[in-house]
C-alpha cells in the first residue's frame, strides 16, 4: 500500500480564472437572479399555482375528518400525491392566503403551503 503525500501540490502556483470561466459565472448568476425565474411559469405572473395549496394532515386523521376541515375553509377534498398523505387541494383563486392561515392554525394539519412552481 502506497501513501501519497499532498505536500507536492502545495508548491504549485494558484491558477487564475480565465475570461471564459468568469463569463460563464456571470451568465449563470444573471439567469438565477432574473425576474422571470422569480415569477415561476412564464406569463403567469405568479410563483405558485393559483387556486390550489398543498396540505399534509397529521398521521391518523380519518379521511372524513380531513374532508370536514377542508370544507370548513372553503376548499375541495384534495387529491393524494402518489402513496403519500400529501394532498393537492383546490380552492377559489385569491383565497390561498386566507385558507393557509386557517389550516396552519388547525392542530390536525401538519402543514399547509402554497403549491410553488419549480424549475423543470
Amino acid at each position: 500500500m502506497r501513501i501519497h503525500s499532498y505536500s507536492r501540490l502545495s508548491n504549485r502556483r494558484p491558477v487564475s480564472a480565465t475570461p471564459f470561466a468568469l463569463a460563464a459565472v456571470a451568465i449563470a448568476a444573471a439567469f438565477v437572479s432574473s425576474p422571470a425565474s422569480a415569477q415561476g411559469r412564464p406569463g403567469s405572473g405568479e410563483a405558485f399555482a393559483p387556486g390550489q395549496v398543498l396540505v399534509m394532515p397529521r398521521a391518523g386523521l380519518p379521511e372524513a375528518a380531513l374532508g370536514n376541515i377542508l370544507k370548513e375553509t372553503g376548499a375541495g377534498n384534495g387529491r393524494r400525491i402518489g402513496n403519500s398523505n400529501l394532498r393537492i387541494v383546490d380552492l377559489p383563486r385569491g383565497s390561498e392566503t386566507a385558507v393557509l392561515n386557517r389550516l396552519s392554525r388547525n392542530p390536525h394539519i401538519k402543514f399547509a403551503e402554497l403549491d410553488l412552481y419549480v424549475a423543470d
